[in-house]
């Protein structure tokens, strides 16, 4: 009994890795866990020094492509967040179906990030930790509704030619999903979106612009309706060593009928020194 088991055992290990090369599933994922220190203070004045655990969105994810034929291939992804310092699983992340062309660009269904907060991700040099840039980059003082990734998505994305390259998106969406101040009992219709962006990409130069566009009720058989849109600009260049990093956002958020509009700036650099990089935003 135990010899079978013991081969039984190495029959799959062998088997395994020839299965998943044959189907072109691949496995990834990531574990990012940091110790951060900050030094708040409130509204009076009183300062306070936390340093605590944090998790940088580690996650888990199956991703696969199968040829179709005549440069077509059908793609997919499940991924999912892995919250170590609380439940353990988290929410989905980018999970979709598609199918993908090199000569005619990828169309994707499912959740994923839009175009707009695709525009500028790359600027994001603190991305997933307590300095990302979302703190102020898709913010308004409504919530955070913007750079986001919307859970019900069709979405196409072109191909690059000579280093120009667009995309976008319909989108479906409930605010309380994106906004967690507005979510519970205040849940609200679905709303329809669209998103676009289009960038450049040569050598050091990156630039692109986006925009992002809602429309919808506000839960219920309200007949109240929400509407908001968002443009942004970046623009990053790479000196040697040194990589430099801008955006600008313009939000006019009308939600309930109090309307919010705001300009936002951020900038970053970052150095390079063999494996280590130093970065200010």
């Amino acid at each position: 009994m135990k010899k079978s088991l013991i081969a039984l055992a190495i029959a799959s290990a062998v088997s395994a890795p020839a299965f998943a090369a044959t189907a072109n599933v691949d496995v990834y994922g990531r574990m990012a866990y940091s110790v951060d220190y900050a030094d708040t203070n409130d509204l009076v004045g009183d300062g306070a020094d936390v340093v605590t655990g944090r998790d940088n969105v580690s996650r888990f994810g199956l991703k696969g492509t199968e040829d179709l034929g005549n440069g077509l291939a059908a793609i997919w992804q499940v991924e999912t967040a892995l919250n170590t310092s609380t439940t353990g699983v988290g929410t989905l992340r980018n999970t979709f179906v598609g199918l993908s062309s090199k000569s005619m660009g990828t169309v994707i269904l499912g959740r994923h990030d839009t175009p707009y907060k695709l525009a500028t991700g790359n600027l994001d040099i603190f991305a997933d930790t307590a300095g990302d840039y979302n703190t102020i980059i898709g913010t308004t003082a409504n919530g955070t509704i913007y750079d986001n990734r919307s859970p019900q998505i069709v979405a196409y994305m072109s191909p690059s030619w000579t280093g120009f390259s667009f995309a976008a998106a319909y989108m479906e969406v409930k605010r309380n999903e994106n906004d967690p101040l507005q979510g519970g009992a205040a849940a609200n219709d679905n709303q329809q979106g669209y998103s676009a962006m289009g960038k450049y990409v040569n050598g050091p130069i990156f630039a692109s612009l986006a925009y992002e566009t809602f429309a919808g009720g506000l839960g219920g058989n309200s007949t109240t309706t929400e509407e908001t849109e968002a443009f942004k600009a970046g623009l990053g260049v790479k000196l040697g060593a040194l990589q430099l990093g801008a955006v600008y956002e313009m939000i006019d958020d009308n939600f309930a009928g109090s309307e919010d509009e705001r300009d936002a700036y951020y900038m970053n650099a970052m150095y390079s020194i063999g494996a280590f990089d130093l970065k200010a935003a």
